[in-house]
């Protein structure tokens, strides 16, 4: 990829005419990101733009033209410098603001774009990053989209913090920063992001974007599922795994002809539900160091495992049965409500599994377990299936909660503001702090998988008054999500962008369960990302290949 260093000629401070902006006021406040512990990050303001900073200024021998831009408000001159390795700096006499131009693209088209006159445009929006959205402190390489309805010369996509500035002029609708790029924007704790497009020779703006940084890292990586539009087991589908200090995720498990569904992780332990035509095996993988093991369970037909906290249990959802109704479409490709199913345990470390008491009654349908943080409850959705309700054959689901007791289980009971007539509420998740219970909730009559809409709710632990999370949005399914270890990040999968791909995001949330914006941080094309999960920092990951030769053996007795 070819690229130059620029800097504009107009656009001293955030606004025009040398003018800052003021900020207005939004729904999200940065200033109020914070929690009992004092981890806030700085609250956003209305940063006029910096001067030239001195130790930005390119140090190059360079043969130099004088030229000048002619504008309809004002003529901007323009010093254009050639370098000996044919690459181009340009650096404007009223602001020299540094800045890397992509794609070959020309210093005339870099010369006409006029950002300090750009007005905004109702058609180019920043998508991966909504106005108010905190971000960890170790994010180092964040995802910047846009949407332009309309074809463009070139774009210039501009951070600012303070005297901390970065231009990059492309073609394209994309950008992560190199190495080394966004660290000092962190340090800043905020940044304003905008977008300017060149179109027929007129520059015009997205809104500005504020980001802010909270003081809190994240510390961990994610890992998730890579799966094709449409539902076919036998295609091509990966485990990649996402981490804050990586430019791009990586691949630890790529499959064709067997299917890796739910995938959990928990003390030095993943487990892995794998299928393969008709059959399906849990393959519990330990690795140590570079030292790796792998026990193969047969539990029969199996869905939605999770393991206690110390790896020794897992409650799982044990012979699932429904009709499986397949559509040409990825934002539903197919409908599958369970008939059938009962919560049991399996002991990781003999291989017994049984009914987990209060949770395998015969008479409804138990599914979609999950340990409490300290292993003491099992919190899941139970529902009744009428199979004279035509397609819409699960009525509604309620969030219940049964005693582990080291499997022998107790009485249930059903989560308060998780549970009635006429509502669906399921996939819930404990945060690691024990104080909510997150969970979804949508139309999932004819089943819970990829659902044209639904909502991530937070309740209380032990009940309480649910509310709908402000990260959603409307007519789109946020769904799919997991925790990380400080309960302060979410998380989760949504097709928002309207294509029925699923892509990655992350939203931060404080002690009192207030969340922010959520930022983008893996899409991909014509793939679906779905089913996150928070993987311990001290489970080892990276380098998957003596993974993918475990896993390829798991069903080597057929």
């Amino acid at each position: 990829m070819r690229e130059s260093v620029a800097a504009f000629g107009s656009g001293l401070t955030i606004g025009a005419n040398g003018r800052s902006v003021n900020t207005a006021p939004t729904r999200y406040n940065a200033r109020r990101v914070s929690d009992r512990t004092g981890s806030a990050p700085p609250a956003c303001h209305g940063t006029p733009e910096p001067a030239y900073h001195r130790a930005e200024r390119p140090r190059t021998r360079a043969l130099v033209r004088r030229g000048c831009t002619v504008t309809s408000r004002r003529v901007v001159p323009l010093l254009v410098v050639l370098v000996a390795g044919g690459g181009l700096l340009l650096a404007a006499a009223c602001s020299r603001a540094p800045a890397v131009v992509l794609d070959g693209i020309s210093a005339q088209v870099v010369a006409a774009l006029e950002p300090g006159i750009a007005e905004p445009a109702p058609d180019l929006v920043i998508t991966s990053i909504r106005d108010g959205a905190v971000v960890p402190a170790d994010l180092a390489f964040p995802l910047v989209e846009w949407r332009s309805e309309r074809e463009a010369d070139a774009f210039l996509l501009r951070l600012r913090s303070g005297r901390t500035a970065l231009d990059v002029v492309l073609r394209g609708k994309s950008w992560r920063p190199r190495e080394g790029e966004f660290e000092r924007f962190l340090e800043r704790g905020e940044v304003v992001v905008t977008v300017y497009r060149l179109a027929a020779g007129h520059t015009d703006r997205s809104g500005r974007v504020r980001l802010a940084v909270a003081r809190r890292r994240l510390g961990q990586r994610i890992a998730f599922r890579v799966v094709q539009p449409l539902f076919n087991p036998a295609l091509p589908n990966e485990l990649v795994v996402w981490g804050p200090a990586k430019r791009a995720p990586e691949t630890v498990l790529r499959l064709e002809g067997t299917c890796v569904g739910c995938h959990a992780y928990a003390a030095g332990s993943v487990f892995l539900n794998l299928k393969r035509g008709g059959e399906r095996r849990l393959a519990v993988v330990r690795r140590t160091g570079t030292s790796t093991r792998v026990v193969t369970r047969d539990l029969g037909q199996f869905s939605f495992l999770a393991p206690s906290p110390d790896g020794d249990h897992a409650v799982f959802v044990n012979a699932p049965a429904g009709d499986l109704v397949l559509h040409d479409t990825p934002v539903e490709p197919f409908d599958y409500p369970y008939r059938a199913g009962d919560i049991f345990v399996l002991d990781a470390r003999t291989g017994r599994s049984a009914p987990l008491p209060g949770a395998a009654d015969p008479e409804v349908v138990e599914d979609m377990p999950s340990f409490s943080p300290d292993g003491s409850r099992v919190v899941f959705s139970r529902y009744r299936f009428d199979a004279t309700q035509g397609v819409n054959r699960v009525p509604s689901m309620e969030l219940a909660e049964v005693p582990f007791n080291g499997g022998r289980g107790g009485d249930a009971k059903a989560v308060a503001g998780a549970s009635g007539e006429g509502t669906w509420n399921y996939f819930a998740r404990y945060t690691p702090d024990g104080k909510w219970i997150s969970f979804c909730r949508g139309d999932a009559s004819r089943g819970v998988y990829a659902r044209l809409s639904s909502d991530i709710c937070l309740v209380p632990a032990g009940g309480g008054e649910a509310r709908r999370l402000r990260l959603n949005v409307e007519d789109a399914m946020d769904s799919w999500h997991s925790w990380s270890a400080d309960s302060h990040w979410l998380a989760f999968s949504s097709n928002r962008e309207g294509s029925g791909m699923t892509a990655l995001y992350l939203a931060y949330v404080d002690d009192d369960g207030i969340d922010y914006p959520p930022v983008k941080l893996v899409g991909l094309d014509g793939m679906k990302v779905n089913t996150p999960q928070f993987v311990p920092a001290g489970l080892p990951l990276d380098g998957g290949a003596d993974l993918a030769a475990s896993v390829r053996g798991v069903f080597a007795d057929q």
